[in-house]
């Protein structure tokens, strides 16, 4: 699940509040406290939006823009 965020130069952002184990988000390395800021390059505006994007992606991997800490990565989860 996630919340908004509002993270310097950046509009939205969503902040991961918890991570169930056996979801693809815990397999790729997300943890509480990561905050996404793009799903395959695109703003995430709102978690039904992420959501959305998720259930359209299924059975495929997609890139999430992921802000940990001050460290920023890409990550690649593959949507089951």
């Amino acid at each position: 699940h996630g919340d908004q965020a509002n993270i310097a130069g950046t509009e939205v952002a969503l902040l991961l509040t918890s991570i169930a184990p056996p979801s693809a988000a815990h397999r790729a390395g997300l943890g509480v406290g990561d905050v996404l800021l793009r799903f395959e390059g695109e703003p995430l505006l709102e978690v039904r939006d992420l959501q959305r994007k998720l259930m359209r992606a299924g059975g495929q991997s997609i890139k999430l823009d992921v802000l940990r800490g001050v460290d920023h990565r890409v990550v690649e989860v593959f949507v089951d």
